[in-house]
């Protein structure tokens, strides 16, 4: 059993101090992982609204670099669902519309996860732009195929496929 490892991706690193003692040292991001057909994106970060914006930003790097993204645009999220899976499918999907109908791609934000008695609720903003010009590809949908969410200490880390 390894004490540390580090998972490197292109604009971040994390390393896991001690996976027994769940001791969590983390940065966040989003890594591509491979996948037969379709896009694979894990993304994490220190907490579970942090690992959702870093899944929203490995969309956008699907579509184009999201460093070529400003923040010139605000959009206003709120969503409901029964469970934390649903919330994050109803999320990619809600971004997966924007860039289609509003040419808007995520490059961050702030959002807020709750759970009351029945419901998670997420709301906050996402910040990115509207692009005109063609993008590297076309995002169908997110599937529930391979969908994970996994909550530790300083460390959430949310798994999807999006369907191209």
């Amino acid at each position: 059993m390894f004490d540390a490892f580090h998972l490197e991706c292109k604009y971040t690193r994390i390393t896991v101090v001690s996976p027994r003692k769940k001791e969590v040292a983390a940065q966040s991001g989003y890594v591509h992982v491979a996948h037969t057909a379709d896009v694979k994106i894990r993304a994490f970060a220190p907490t579970l609204a942090g690992a959702f914006i870093e899944a929203c930003r490995g969309y956008t790097a699907v579509m184009m670099d999201p460093r070529t993204i400003a923040a010139t645009v605000e959009k206003v999220i709120a969503l409901r669902a029964r469970n934390k899976d649903a919330l994050l499918y109803d999320l990619v999907a809600e971004i997966i519309y924007l860039a289609d109908v509003e040419g808007f791609l995520p490059r961050g934000g702030m959002l807020k996860i709750e759970k009351d008695q029945k419901l998670w609720t997420l709301r906050g903003t996402l910040t990115g732009e509207r692009r005109t010009e063609e993008m590297h590809g076309a995002v169908k949908a997110m599937t529930y195929h391979e969908l994970k969410i996994e909550e530790l200490p300083n460390l959430s880390t949310v798994e999807f496929v999006l369907d191209l």
